[in-house]
C-alpha cells in the first residue's frame, strides 16, 4: 500500500482554476443587459401613458383656448380650433383627416419648441399606417402598443416629428385618430 503524503490528504483533490475575469465580464454584461432592458421599459411606459392621456384627454364636445407666457422667455398656447400646416407639424396631415377637438399646441421655450396637433379619419388604422410608412420608410421607429402604432422619425440632430395612430371602438366615435408631434430644440434654429 503506497503512501500518502500528509499535505495532499489534508488539501483534497486538486481543484480546477477558475478563471475570475470570465465572471466578471459576465457580470458586467448582465448588467449592462439589465440597464437597457430597464430604459426599454421606461420609454415603453412614458409613451404608453402619453397614448393613454391621448385617447381619453377631453370630451370630443369640448373646445379649449388658452395661451400663457413664462418669465423665461417661453409661450405656451393650445386651441383645438386652429389650423396648423404640414411645415409646422414636420409631416404631412392624412389626406381627408378632419382636426381632432384635443391636442393642438404651441409651446416655445428657451431651449425649443413643440408643435402639436390631432385629427381623426374613417379610414382604417392599418390605412393610416400605411400612408405614414411610405412616407417616413425606413428612418422611422414603428413601435406597435396593440391599440396605437408610434413613429419616430429624427429629421435631423435637433429634429424630430412623432406620430401616433390609435383605434378603438369606444373612442372617438371609432374613428382612427392621429396625432402629430413636431419637437425642435433651439440648435435647430
Amino acid at each position: 500500500m503506497a503512501e500518502v503524503p500528509e499535505n495532499r490528504e489534508r488539501q483534497g483533490s486538486p481543484k480546477p482554476a477558475v478563471k475570475s475575469g470570465g465572471r466578471r465580464v459576465r457580470k458586467i454584461l448582465l448588467i449592462l443587459v439589465g440597464v437597457i432592458v430597464s430604459l426599454v421599459i421606461l420609454v415603453a411606459g412614458v409613451i404608453g401613458y402619453d397614448e393613454w392621456r391621448f385617447e381619453h384627454a377631453a370630451s370630443p364636445d369640448r373646445d379649449t383656448a388658452f395661451s400663457t407666457g413664462s418669465s423665461t422667455g417661453g409661450a405656451v398656447s393650445a386651441n383645438t380650433t386652429e389650423k396648423l400646416t404640414p411645415s409646422e407639424l414636420g409631416a404631412e396631415i392624412y389626406p381627408g383627416a378632419e382636426p381632432g377637438k384635443v391636442g393642438n399646441m404651441h409651446v416655445n421655450m428657451a431651449s425649443g419648441s413643440v408643435v402639436s396637433a390631432s385629427y381623426l379619419t374613417p379610414d382604417s388604422k392599418e390605412q393610416v399606417i400605411h400612408f405614414y410608412k411610405s412616407r417616413f420608410g425606413d428612418q422611422a421607429t414603428l413601435t406597435d402598443m396593440g391599440p396605437s402604432v408610434v413613429f419616430t422619425f429624427k429629421k435631423s440632430a435637433h429634429e424630430q416629428v412623432t406620430v401616433t395612430v390609435a383605434q378603438d371602438a369606444g373612442q372617438a366615435g371609432g374613428k382612427t385618430q392621429i396625432r402629430i408631434m413636431h419637437t425642435t430644440d433651439n440648435e435647430a434654429r
